[in-house]
């Protein structure tokens, strides 16, 4: 199964598929969301635009930094 992703590339579902944050992650996910929500004056029909910029935002956050070699 395929889908097209934003900008217009077809994207496997397995491939695209994140494994389910833990409820405090999630949380902080469906807050940045709202804000996102409210930044657009509460336009609906972006939900999901919404959703994957928190995400993108939250998990890009709470990924561990790379250390470089000394």
């Amino acid at each position: 199964m395929e889908q097209l992703t934003r900008k217009g590339r077809k994207a496997s579902l397995v491939e695209t598929a994140a494994p389910m944050p833990d409820p405090a992650l999630r949380e902080q996910i469906a807050a940045r969301a709202y804000q996102l929500f409210l930044q657009r004056n509460q336009v609906h029909g972006h939900d999901v635009d919404d959703w994957l910029e928190a995400e993108r935002s939250i998990l890009t956050e709470h990924r561990p930094r790379k250390r470089g070699r000394a």
